[in-house]
């Protein structure tokens, strides 16, 4: 209704809205753990996604880097895992980085408290949104390993050594030896020891305890579940359980998801991970409602995780690191930030143009990370009846300081996954099992595609004027330009936008169709109300 106001001078006409959501899932997911975001922040962002019809929060709220949530039965967690300092022995906090300084007195530092959580539950839930925490297990899990050995030593010097043992994480006699992803040799919860298991229970209890003081009863707790390397392998705690598992302490992972999944289904809530991790479970063992998150590229291992997924019955949210991680840069440009692992760039077109329904036919769209063209087989196909339950953007903290770049990382290409979530995309071919897809491939229909990008560009120019009210500070693209023959001629991905443009030393000149020009001309676009501006771009004769 405010889109149909805007475009026809604030008035409204009679008319009927027939309207419905194409997935049930439509998701945001929030790092907290890396470098932390507050209150105001996510109180921002609930209000963003009610605005653009998004139902599922997922707050990130514990990583090796810090733990973001208080438990009340458990200070330690936020009082020297939420904080990075420079301590060599990590008494008071946790090592510095990510640009977290020597003095924890950063922004990147901090918490919620229990008072915070239970507000933003009551606020997503008032605006019809679900939130979904996520406490990584059993890697990923270095600040809560190292905040209960700080509980552990104050209690063990007061002799209460039954007390600190209680929720001690590690085996103390393990000599295993391994390194994670992020090269960090001691962030693995140990999965052979009742503390683990209590642990895991009160933080989960603490959880549902604050979602019902916020009247929305918590319905899927997130584990993660995710990139265990290596660990518990001379764990003496553990020389059982691997021996009853093929002798294979890689068997202990599943083990472990497939337990706290369990117990968190006695407890009436779904478990949720990401799909490397819940993959290597045996289904038989599972609860039969789970929630997995797809997070394989696209190229290589999303269709093998989704379809397998899918095929077990579960919920599959996709959530393509090449088209919904959005902590990678917009564009491969130096002045973009953003991590680099899984793509060059995701723009708002990428993430307009994806086809969750058809997952192989994105070759025809989206090249490898490479910025090569390949091509994406069927394998394995996907069972007749199978449909994901959504997608989601995630957006990672590693590179992420301060919450206008929260805001210049999700706006606007969140409102292009928004449009995903909710309406069909057209130029989709029908899924047939087999069928496999390369670059530009005719059965994709791409002038479709073309179409509709135009209607929804338009669309998103008018959502600046909302956004800035709303107090985010989203992105503005840098435009498009060249000099042919003498002649500037300029562009910009949304109608609406004003693009500027002078020569050296001039003053700023609005761009309004090919102009001639004497050398070297420097450009930028400006959103409509001029408050924001892109970077600069420079282009010269070729």
């Amino acid at each position: 209704l405010a889109q149909q106001a805007a475009f026809d001078q604030r008035k409204l006409r009679p008319l009927t809205v027939e309207d419905a959501p194409l997935y049930p899932h439509r998701g945001l997911h929030l790092d907290l753990g890396r470098n932390f975001h507050g209150r105001d922040q996510i109180l921002k962002l609930v209000e963003a996604m009610a605005a653009y019809k998004l139902n599922k929060l997922h707050l990130h709220l514990a990583e090796d880097e810090g733990w973001r949530i208080e438990i009340p039965a458990l200070p330690e967690l936020a009082q020297i895992g939420s904080v990075r300092c420079h301590d060599p022995a990590e008494k008071t906090c946790l090592l510095p980085q990510l640009g977290a300084g020597p003095d924890g007195k950063s922004g990147v530092n901090g918490y919620l408290t229990t008072a915070d959580y239970v507000g933003i539950v009551r606020a997503a839930a008032a605006r019809g949104i679900e939130v979904i925490p996520s406490i990584d297990m059993p890697g990923h899990s270095r600040a809560a390993i190292v905040a209960m050995e700080r509980r552990h030593d104050r209690l063990a010097a007061a002799g209460k050594r039954a007390e600190a043992d209680a929720y001690r994480l590690i085996d103390p006699a393990d000599t295993t030896r391994y390194r994670s992803i992020q090269h960090y040799t001691d962030n693995t919860l140990n999965v052979c020891i009742p503390a683990t298991y209590r642990f895991v229970d009160t933080v989960v209890d603490a959880l549902a305890a604050m979602h019902g003081a916020a009247g929305a009863p918590l319905k899927t707790f997130h584990l993660g579940a995710d990139e265990t390397a290596g660990a518990w392998v001379k764990s003496p705690a553990c020389k059982a359980m691997i021996a009853d598992n093929s002798g294979d302490a890689r068997n202990l992972t599943p083990r472990f998801i497939e337990r706290v999944a369990t117990t968190l289904a006695a407890k009436g809530i779904r478990a949720g991970g990401w799909s490397d991790g819940m993959g290597h479970t045996d289904p038989a063992r599972m609860p039969a409602n789970v929630l997995t998150n797809i997070w394989g590229v696209l190229h290589t291992g999303a269709i093998r995780e989704a379809h397998d997924q899918l095929n077990r019955g579960w919920d599959v949210v996709l959530s393509i690191p090449d088209l919904g991680y959005f902590d990678m840069p917009y564009a491969p440009h130096p002045e973009e930030g953003g991590y680099y692992w899984a793509s060059r760039g995701v723009d708002s077109h990428q993430v307009f143009g994806f086809m969750p329904d058809n997952l192989p036919a994105n070759a025809a769209l989206i090249p490898n990370i490479s910025a090569q063209p390949q091509p994406i087989e069927d394998k394995p196909i996907r069972e007749p009846g199978r449909r994901i339950a959504g997608i989601q953007a995630q957006l990672w903290s590693e590179t992420v300081r301060t919450d206008a770049q929260v805001d210049y990382m999700l706006f606007p290409r969140l409102l292009a996954l928004a449009e995903r979530g909710w309406t069909p995309a057209q130029w989709t071919p029908a899924y047939r099992p087999g069928q496999s897809y390369a670059w530009h491939d005719p059965r994709v229909d791409r002038a479709a595609l073309s179409a509709d990008w135009r209607d929804f560009a338009g669309r998103v120019s008018a959502q600046f004027g909302p956004l800035e009210r709303m107090g985010i500070a989203y992105r503005v693209a840098a435009p498009g330009a060249r000099i042919i023959g003498g002649t500037l001629e300029a562009n910009n991905d949304l109608p609406g936008a004003i693009i500027e443009y002078r020569e050296r030393g001039g003053k700023w000149t609005r761009y309004g169709g090919p102009v001639a020009v004497r050398g070297p001309v420097e450009l930028r676009t400006r959103s409509a109300d001029a408050k924001r501006s892109s970077r600069i771009v420079a282009v010269s004769q070729p």
